[in-house]
């Protein structure tokens, strides 16, 4: 039984495919466009598990500028970036290459090249029902206000940002309308990057803006059905980056795709041979359990590791529909206690926090000015999130930002103090650590 049902999305795949020999476009012409980082307020993990995530756009994103070459035979394709270092001086970046000539190089270039790889692309062309290019090359500008690595999906954000501008420049807003520049975007990062990833960062970051939560239902990942969701809570949203990149790979514990290997594979064989020898019908995803389950034979049956991560994705789910209805009816109190139980559960049960973000969860929860925190993101790094009173958040990120400060010198020194002589080697402090802004908003 599903947990929520939303009517279905209209318009996500087309019946017909539009040949391009059929498309009448305008002149080519500049665009502008923003891409949102997004904010996972719950639902951690639970996309690529047919479940249900609320989550809402941030003001901090990419821009995207595209300027079609004045040559109509010109395929050169020039992507420039303005970026800060690691130093935190200005740095440009650019790549060039030519249409159909687009070569992966596992880097930023990546997620640009690849939008004209896939739209050439036969398998993308039939999946997503259209077939469309760019008529000639083109120049890109991006600027950026999102940390790499901060967990707020600055991937999703270049990716939507660039589908807009694309739209815009080359006349293509009756093929390409919102959900189908989160459905490019994925196959970007999907198909041609190689990213293991849902559907959510990007159908946020195109759909919701800041001020609005977006419910998504991921029953069916290929047409997932979402709502705007009222929130009459007044809080405000504090995003806090640790200062260790969020990594898909990381030293600490399994990675991203082990988890999802754990939870769409592993489990799911492990109950559903139970089910069958039962007679009982097979599951389509974990999200076909209910808390209930959990204290079933089936599940204390599973390898320990493996029902703790069945567990969250239950229990996640459950809280996603807890705290929309806490949002709805302005409880920011018991919003903040769900909020804090998603980050116990995705710490023990999903083991996604590395020991820097909780150090920073640790100091929001001491604070007298928050609701609740939690981790954002696929984890191994990145930012939390806080809950804060209204009208606190500056004087919270002051506060948060000086006690994380002193307590990682701390936690480093402890590293390298009880590091073996010659076996360890101990990173540098995260230097990146602090509030991507003090005052996101309400929702």
């Amino acid at each position: 039984m599903r947990l929520i049902t939303f009517p279905k999305l209209s318009g996500v795949v087309f019946c017909l495919f539009i040949s391009c020999s059929q498309l009448q476009a305008a002149e080519p012409k500049q665009a502008i466009s923003f891409g949102p980082g997004r904010l996972q307020v719950l639902g951690s993990h639970t996309d690529y598990n047919r479940g249900i995530v609320a989550a809402t756009a941030l003001d901090l994103g990419i821009t995207v500028k595209l300027t079609p070459n004045p040559d109509p035979s010109d395929k050169r394709v020039t992507i420039i970036s303005h970026m800060t270092g690691k130093d935190g001086k200005p740095m440009v970046l650019k790549y060039k290459y030519e249409l159909g000539k687009e070569k992966k190089l596992g880097g930023w270039q990546d997620y640009f090249q690849g939008l004209t790889a896939e739209l050439a692309d036969p398998e993308t062309k039939k999946e997503l029902g259209i077939d469309i290019y760019p008529p000639r090359g083109y120049l890109v500008e991006l600027t950026t206000t999102v940390p790499e690595g901060a967990g707020v999906s600055s991937s999703a954000a270049a990716e939507v940002a660039l589908t807009r501008a694309f739209r815009e420049a080359f006349g293509f807003e009756k093929e390409i309308d919102d959900v189908m520049v989160a459905k490019i975007g994925q196959r970007i990062e999907g198909h041609f990057v190689g990213g293991s990833v849902g559907l959510m960062d990007q159908l946020t970051s195109s759909l919701s803006k800041n001020g609005s939560l977006l419910l998504m239902d991921f029953a069916d990942p290929k047409t997932p059905t979402f709502k705007i969701v009222p929130n009459k809570c007044d809080f405000e949203w504090v995003v806090f980056n640790s200062g260790v990149a969020h990594s898909l790979s990381s030293d600490h514990g399994d990675n991203f795709k082990n988890r999802v290997k754990e939870t769409t594979e592993d489990s799911i064989r492990f109950l559903n041979e139970r089910r069958a020898a039962a007679g009982k019908p097979a599951l389509l995803s974990l999200s076909d359990l209910k808390i209930s389950d959990l204290d079933s034979a089936d599940v204390a049956a599973l390898p320990e590791k493996l029902r703790r991560r069945v567990t969250h994705i239950v229990t996640e789910n459950a809280r996603v529909q807890e705290g929309v209805a806490a949002l709805m009816a302005g409880d920011s109190r018991r919003f903040g206690k769900i909020l804090n139980r998603s980050h116990v559960s995705s710490q023990k049960n999903y083991e996604i926090v590395v020991p820097e973000v909780q150090e920073a969860w640790k100091i929001a929860m001491r604070d007298k000015d928050v609701y609740g925190a939690a981790q954002i993101g696929g984890g191994f790094g990145g930012s939390i999130s806080v809950a804060v009173k209204k009208g606190k958040a500056q004087e919270f990120s002051t506060r948060l930002e000086q006690k994380y400060a002193a307590a990682i010198a701390k936690m480093y020194w402890l590293k390298k103090a009880e590091a073996p002589e010659g076996r360890v080697t101990v990173g540098r402090k995260p230097s990146a650590a602090k509030c991507l802004k003090s005052v996101l908003g309400n929702l």
